[in-house]
């Protein structure tokens, strides 16, 4: 899902799921209530992998809903990925990639 959408999958899949539940809750931070360009960052101290998420200001889509631009980085046995994309606010309060 999101993960995939931003970064490359031969970083994505060497995240295991503690580095997953980083991830996301610095995810769902930067979208939900960061800063526009403010950097969130994650890290999981027993992997190392570390990251941090960036969401964009908010703008509402054609459809109504809310949306982000966001950029991301994972940092996973010494090699940086960076991605990029757009989430918008699901009406059960999640967020989803829409490109």
């Amino acid at each position: 899902g999101l993960l995939g959408a931003g970064i490359g999958n031969s970083i994505g899949q060497t995240l295991d799921r503690a580095d997953m539940q980083y991830y996301e809750q610095a995810r769902y931070n930067a979208l939900e209530r960061g800063q526009p360009g403010q950097a969130l960052p994650w890290s999981n101290p027993q992997s190392g992998n570390s990251g941090n998420f960036v969401a964009q200001a908010p703008y509402k889509a054609p459809t109504g809903e809310y949306c982000r631009e966001f950029t991301q980085k994972i940092n996973v046995g010494g090699k940086t990925e960076e991605g990029h994309g757009t989430a918008c606010r699901q009406s059960d309060g999640s967020w989803q990639i829409v490109q």
